[in-house]
């Protein structure tokens, strides 16, 4: 079972850096509405793993990571006005 957990939480995390990795390709190119989206998705799932059994030490590596991308959504926002998507 714990394996299971592990393996889950592995994918998990793979998918979030896939979608960071998006996020800052958008970001750097000026796309900042798609950026802000794969950010967004990025934090959703690093959300998930963080409501797992997590050391101490790697949930708080985790929500760093996370807080720093809702940061920079909250940039990208700003610089994009009301009409830019939210998360």
């Amino acid at each position: 079972m714990a394996s299971l957990i592990y393996d889950s939480r592995k994918e998990i995390l793979s998918e979030a850096l896939h979608k960071a990795e998006n996020a800052v390709f958008f970001d750097d190119r000026g796309n900042y509405a798609d950026a802000i989206r794969a950010y967004g998705s990025s934090c959703a799932l690093l959300g998930q793993v963080m409501r797992t059994t997590l050391k101490s030490v790697d949930r708080a590596t985790v929500e760093t990571i996370r807080t720093s991308y809702i940061k920079r959504i909250y940039e990208l926002q700003g610089s994009l006005g009301p009409m830019s998507p939210r998360f």
